[in-house]
């Protein structure tokens, strides 16, 4: 799915995106939406939104894991955008 290359798990992302001063605050995490904002000194802050629109779009509805676990795959989708857009050193290998 990534081309072969090593990825962070989104869990991993989020704890070292916070180890580093990020800060993030849920305003929905369901089945149909995943929502937050995600903020950093360095970086600013935003909200992402992962809906099914937006899975759809992606390409993603008709995925197993994605029918299975929604709320989760939902959640992972927002955190790895808000991370890599609100402070992109926290997926360097240096952090």
């Amino acid at each position: 799915p990534n081309g072969g290359k090593p990825a962070l798990k989104s869990a991993a992302m989020l704890a070292r995106f916070q180890r580093n001063g990020g800060k993030v605050r849920w305003i929905r995490s369901d089945d149909d939406v995943a929502e937050a904002e995600f903020s950093h000194p360095s970086g600013g802050s935003l909200v992402i939104k992962w809906d099914q629109a937006r899975i759809q779009k992606a390409g993603l509805a008709d995925k197993d894991m994605h029918k299975k676990f929604p709320a989760q795959m939902r959640r992972a989708r927002c955190i790895s955008e808000g991370v890599r857009t609100c402070f992109p050193a926290t997926t360097s290998r240096r952090w």
